[in-house]
Parts: C-alpha cells; structure tokens; sequence
C-alpha cells in the first residue's frame, strides 16, 4: 500500500470516529443507535406497565381522537404530575443503560382507534445544540403493538443527515443541505414490539406510526433525554428567521404546542437557508 493511501485511509478512520457519539457505556446500545439511529431493549417489568396503565386512567386528561399526547394538554399542573410519575420509573433505569443523560419531557402517547391517529414520517424538535450533543427519546408501548394498532415505524439510519432544524411554534423542518433529501434513500422499518419492551432513538431519525384499526386504545410512552452537561434549546422560525433558544428544562412542560414562545436566552438567529421540507418531500426518501 503507498503512503498516499495510508494517509487517505487514517484520515477516514478519524472522520469515523468523530461521528460515533457515546449514547451509553453498553458496547451493543451504542453501536446499534450509532449505526442504526436506534436499538430496542426490554425494558418495563409486568407490575411497572400495570402501574404505568393505572396511573395513565387515573390521571386521563380529556385530549380527544386520534393520536394525542401529555404535551397536547394545555394543563401545566397535569404535564408535570404525569412528567414526574413517569420518571420515577423511567430515570432509575435509564441511569444504568445511558451514559449521563437527564429526563427532559415525559408523555403517554396514545393512538385512539380509527384513520385520524395516522402519523406520517417526521422529526421531533431539537432539544439541544446537534453539533456538539445528542438528544434522545425512549419509547415504550404498555400494549403489544403491531401494524394494526399503530406500531412505530422508522426510516433505518436516516439520522445520519446532515444538519437539521425542527421549529415551533408547530413543527417545521429545515435542512441545511436541501441535497441530500433528494439523493437519500433509506430503509423503512416497522417495530412490533411487546409491552414494556423500548426504543432508545436519536431525535435525528424519521419516525410515524400507522392508524390504530383495532378497538383498544394503543398507550405507549415516549421520554426525552438530553445530555446531562447540555443545555436544553429550543428552535423557532419566524418569516423564514430560525432563533435558537436556549431554556430551562421544565420548557418542553410548559410550552403549547402551536403558540409561537420566544423564552429563553437567544443564543444565534440565522436566516434558514431554504423553504421548509414538505411531507412529499420526507416521504420520497423511503424505499
């Protein structure tokens, strides 16, 4: 091999390097999000998913059909109890399985039974700066799930696009390299998982889910988690203008979905660098 080689070779070898981010200590967890954009684990004992349920019908909020979640609600007191009943199932365990990551947000996400609870291929905002950390969501079913009641689909290693910003005051994405949704082809990916097992996956990887056509209401739960040492952020765009701010981490309990919420400390404002990304355009990356 000449030296012109070696040299190509161990500059890639570092680029490689730079782009594997330590999500967790496990040697399996960490390979399979990295490479994958996610990694299901078990998770939730059988009393854990009974307590979770009860405490789910116990607390309901009247959030409609469809698919609704906690963070629908606008009863801040309501968010925050079901926040904090989840944690304190869900931290323990993610403490043992994530290297150094807090909770952010916590939810029952629910899919009603009939069409409207439909969910099409999408990105959860960004909740902390991308070029130096990475946010996660853990998402758990408290039923089996399967395509006729509204698994969770993902397009496999979409998360490896390149920069990415997902706004409020709805959710409006950008990218900075328009390109490469035009170039990119990824696998999509359907989950049938059973209750109390989980779904570790980066805030970059494209998700939905199908309708619920069954009778029975389908609960799952969805977490986010950012890097101890982060700073939670929030991204809003404003005629064609993206604002990065950067909030408390009790925003995501507080903030109504829809409303334009400028809080927070404006850490940079740029203008985006094209027309947001339309569902046509996410859909034509699936293969």
């Amino acid at each position: 091999m000449n030296l012109i080689k070696k040299i190509l070779l161990k500059i890639n070898s570092f680029k490689k390097r730079e782009d594997f981010y330590s999500y967790s200590s496990d040697e399996r967890i960490n390979n399979e999000i990295n490479k994958n954009g996610y990694v299901i684990i078990p998770f939730l004992s059988k009393d854990e998913i009974s307590l979770l349920l009860e405490s789910y019908h116990s607390h309901k909020n009247d959030l409609g059909v469809g698919f609704h979640a906690t963070m629908h609600s606008k009863d801040i007191n309501y968010r925050r109890k079901v926040n904090q009943i989840i944690g304190s199932i869900f931290n323990p365990k993610m403490e043992k399985i994530l290297s150094d990551y807090k909770q952010l947000n916590s939810n029952f996400t629910v899919k009603e039974p009939g069409m409207t609870s439909f969910f099409d291929f999408h990105l959860d905002w960004n909740m902390v700066d991308e070029t130096k950390y990475r946010s996660i969501t853990i998402w758990c079913p408290l039923i089996d799930t399967n395509p006729a009641n509204g698994n969770l689909w993902v397009l496999e290693k979409s998360h490896t696009l390149g920069d990415s910003y997902r706004c409020g005051p709805g959710l409006y994405l950008y990218f900075k390299n328009t390109n490469e949704l035009n170039t990119s082809k990824f696998k999509k990916v359907a989950l049938q998982m059973k209750a109390g097992e989980a779904v570790i996956y980066d805030h970059k990887l494209f998700h939905g889910s199908p309708p619920n056509l069954t009778d029975k209401s389908r609960i799952a739960i969805n977490q986010s988690m950012i890097p101890r040492d982060s700073k939670s952020t929030h991204y809003l765009v404003k005629n064609d203008e993206i604002t990065a701010y950067e909030v408390d981490d009790d925003f995501y309990n507080r903030i109504i979905i829809g409303e334009s919420t400028e809080e927070g400390e404006v850490k940079t404002t740029f203008k985006a660098s094209s027309s947001a990304i339309m569902q046509e355009d996410v859909n034509k990356m699936i293969r």
